[in-house]
């Protein structure tokens, strides 16, 4: 016996593209207007991520380096997400122009060569140095803060006598930090050579200290440490000329206007 055939209930509509809800993962729950030169600098510290990727990727993959255009799709994927972010903020204050015409005409393409190059498009090459103007302010500006750390953590466990056993670790550390700051001048030349001149002294201190039932240094050690760090903190701070070249050019490029 055949099946009946009724009338259906409900006739179900199809598809309509005015209920679509987008997406936006990438977005933030709320959007900050702003003016033009914070989202120039939103567009800056995007670039300052989408080159880091860039670094990410080419150690993780030298041989893409010789092969133009390829790049994995892990890297595609955050690459893109980035890009449009910049594109969006680009969007704000300058007329939906063009994220490489952005980048060359408010002189980003100087800070961020690499970025630049990946925004001409597949296959671009570029002829500036990949130790752009920002990577070295980067590591000069880390360098510092290292170095800031250091001599903080340092002058607070002298004051208050903790941690003293590790002193002799912590004031190599601080030596090799001082060695390590990639553009130092002569700022820190007579505290590498006060550290190297004391540092014998301060050892055997901190080995008698070891054998006997005091925690305290001695007052000509303990006042040697808080005034080499006491010096160290002020001057990192006082960001005098010659530890801060790095952020001449940086300056000049932040205030060309558009």
């Amino acid at each position: 016996m055949a099946a009946s055939i009724s009338v259906p209930l409900v006739t179900i509509n199809p598809y309509d593209p005015m209920f679509k809800v987008e997406v936006l993962l990438h977005n933030p729950l709320h959007e900050h207007v702003g003016v033009r030169h914070e989202h120039k600098m939103e567009a800056m510290a995007l670039c300052l991520s989408l080159q880091s990727l860039i670094r990410q990727e080419s150690c993780q993959h030298p041989d893409h380096k010789s092969d133009k255009g390829r790049r994995s799709s892990s890297f595609n994927d955050k690459a893109g997400v980035i890009t449009n972010s910049i594109q969006q903020v680009i969007n704000k204050s300058f007329n939906s122009m063009p994220c490489a015409s952005f980048l060359h005409q408010s002189g980003l393409d100087n800070l961020f060569p690499t970025v630049a190059t990946l925004m001409s498009g597949p296959g671009s090459t570029s002829n500036k140095p990949e130790n752009s103007i920002i990577t070295q302010y980067i590591d000069q500006m880390s360098s510092l803060n290292h170095v800031l750390g250091l001599a903080n953590q340092i002058n607070h466990d002298v004051c208050h006598s903790t941690n003293l056993k590790y002193l002799a670790h912590q004031i190599s550390v601080l030596y090799q930090a001082l060695n390590n700051i990639p553009s130092p001048g002569k700022t820190f030349t007579r505290h590498l050579k006060n550290i190297q001149e004391n540092f014998s002294a301060l050892k055997s201190s901190i080995s008698d200290l070891s054998k006997s039932e005091t925690d305290q240094l001695p007052s000509e050690v303990r006042d040697w440490v808080v005034e080499i760090t006491d010096s160290i903190i002020e001057i990192v701070t006082s960001l005098p000329l010659d530890l801060t070249q790095e952020m001449t050019p940086v300056a000049s490029i932040w205030q060309k206007g558009l």
